[in-house]
Formats: structure tokens, sequence, C-alpha cells
């Protein structure tokens, strides 16, 4: 595994292509085993499932042999994209996607998926947010932009797993008050769960769900 020279590399397309050139397979998060069975409760076989940011995880796979065959995955990477539909090309009902996650409305249609899984991505999009307190503005413009675009994808009741390292006191701050006025949710992504993973030093599943209402127009300070 190649470590980035800078925390803001993890953002760029030039470290992770050339990073994939030669990594085979990573697990951000730890293993799919790890939160399967709180995430599986939640979902019905016949659910459309979006992978974000799939890089070299098996987790698209993993989904796939637990009885989900209708999941796409996503990434900005070619390397990745293209070595992940050589790996599973056996497999022709998995979807591979080139895209970026700040995108998703350019790519997707409005309500196409009931479920989206996101391991380690945030991660590499808040990646240079420099003061936790006070985030740089570009990483305030990114992180609407992506969970905006995710509230439009999911469809009205639809769930968003959220995997992180970051505890949720300031995880929350991101996916409950993206802006400045106090309790307000501008995405209709209702945080119904926080479960622990005891895996490693410890990671959250933060479970959302999509309110039940038409798509809504990206917030203006996006």
């Amino acid at each position: 595994m190649t470590i980035p020279k800078r925390a803001a590399d993890y953002k760029t397309q030039t470290y992770w292509n050339s990073r994939f050139q030669t990594e085979d397979s990573y697990e951000w998060m730890g293993s799919f085993d790890a939160f399967a069975a709180d995430l599986c409760s939640l979902l019905e076989p016949e659910f459309s499932i979006l992978v974000l940011g799939c890089g070299s995880s098996s987790l698209s796979y993993d989904l796939y042999q637990r009885g989900y065959h209708k999941v796409t995955s996503i990434d900005f990477s070619d390397v990745a994209i293209d070595n992940m539909k050589r790996r599973y090309a056996s497999v022709p009902c998995l979807k591979w996607v080139l895209g970026d996650v700040r995108e998703l409305p350019q790519i997707f249609e409005c309500d196409q998926f009931d479920v989206v899984v996101d391991k380690g991505t945030f991660e590499s999009l808040i990646a240079d947010e420099g003061d936790p307190w006070n985030p740089s503005d570009t990483t305030k413009k990114d992180v609407d932009l992506m969970l905006s675009g995710i509230q439009r994808i999911l469809r009205p009741k639809g769930f968003y797993f959220h995997i992180s390292f970051i505890q949720p006191f300031f995880r929350s701050r991101y996916l409950r008050k993206l802006k400045e006025e106090k309790n307000e949710n501008p995405y209709g992504l209702d945080l119904i769960s926080i479960h622990s993973i005891p895996v490693g030093l410890g990671y959250y599943m933060y479970t959302m769900s999509k309110m039940d209402r038409q798509c809504w127009t990206q917030p203006s300070n996006a």
C-alpha cells in the first residue's frame, strides 16, 4: 500500500490510479463480516444497491454472495474500475461505473437506488478539511455535493450506510448540520442509528434513511 505524501492526495485521481496499478485488494474500515449483520438486517434481496468509491474492495462481491444481485459500484479511478471489471467478469450482474461521488445526480437517475453504502470514501473527501471544528470551504462544498447527490438518487425511505472511524460528535456535524442554522436537516437524511464496529481501533456505522419526500433541489450553499 502506497501512503500519500500529503493528506490532500487522497482526493486525487492521480494518487488512486497509481496505487491501483499494483494494489490487488484492500479493505478500509475492516471486512464486510464486521458489519454485515447490522447492514443486512435492513435489506431485501431485490434492493438496488450503490457502493461508493469501490476501489479494490471486495464489498460489492460480498454483497452479491449474500444474495444481493442488483449492485452497482462507482469510483473515479479508471484503473480501479477496469481492474474490478476484469476481476468479476464472471459475475455480469455486478455493474462498475466510472464517476465522481460529487456528481451523482449527473450519473444516476433520481430515486434510482434503495441503498447507498459508503465505506471510507467520505474520509478521502474530507482528507484536507483542516480544523475539524471549522472545516475548509472546499471540504464543506464537497460534502454538500456528495450528500445532496445521495439524497437525490436514493428512493424515499431508502438507506444510506456510512462507515467511518470518526467518532459520532464530529461526524454528526457533517451528516446532520451541514448548514449554519441549528437543527436543520437540509438533505432529508434522517440519522436513525449508530453502531460501533469493534475492529482494530474501532469504527462506526451510521445508518440513515431518506425522508419520504420527492427529490429536493440542491441546497444553495453547495
